[in-house]
């Protein structure tokens, strides 16, 4: 089976490691040290936990990594799950449930970004819990918008536990994208 290479989506590629808060650079090091998977970031939108994700990716030293959306992986394996078939494409796991699974459990680092983001699908959450249970202890990196509860009431109870048990941070700071924006009040004519 070919090694899985994936690559972050354009908009995450653009960052770098002094970027990251050190409380966050940190807790990942302590994390690969002691083998507390999985890294979870949670926080607001726009803070940076996904060009987190793929400097880590860019920079995982051992073995393969793949990088994926998870709303893309459960829409993948619900698909098939659903219909028990694969769509025909052995080579690409985005077509194909069960190779995706295959390339998920395989990688070295695998990093699923934004877990709350398109999920609110039953069947979504159970095919995420069914790679998230089988990459326990094993590096991975998952991102999610908000604060360890709100997660956890998005995904349910079986879910977060499973991704609560490694490293969690919430990623400190608000919006860097509102930060840059320019906000105008517009008056009415009198």
């Amino acid at each position: 089976m070919p090694t899985p290479v994936r690559p972050p989506p354009d908009s995450v590629r653009h960052g770098e490691w002094s970027e990251v808060p050190k409380i966050v650079l940190d807790e990942f090091r302590r994390c690969c040290e002691e083998q507390r998977w999985p890294f979870v970031l949670c926080g607001d939108w726009g803070v940076g936990k996904s060009v987190f994700a793929a400097l880590a990716y860019r920079d995982w030293p051992i073995g393969s990594a793949y990088f994926l959306p998870a709303a893309t992986a459960a829409s993948t394996l619900k698909t098939a799950e659903i219909h028990g078939v694969s769509i025909p494409n052995a080579l690409d796991p985005l077509n194909d449930g069960q190779l995706l699974r295959k390339w998920c459990q395989r990688a070295g680092l695998l990093v699923l970004d934004d877990l709350t983001n398109g999920l609110t699908f039953a069947n979504a959450v159970k095919s995420l819990w069914r790679i998230i249970n089988e990459r326990a202890g094993r590096p991975a990196i998952y991102t999610a918008n908000g604060s360890p509860d709100e997660i956890a009431a998005e995904l349910g109870g079986s879910l977060s536990d499973r991704l609560f048990q490694g490293t969690c941070v919430l990623w400190p700071g608000e919006s860097r994208r509102r930060q840059q924006g320019r906000f105008v009040v517009a008056k009415t004519p009198q």
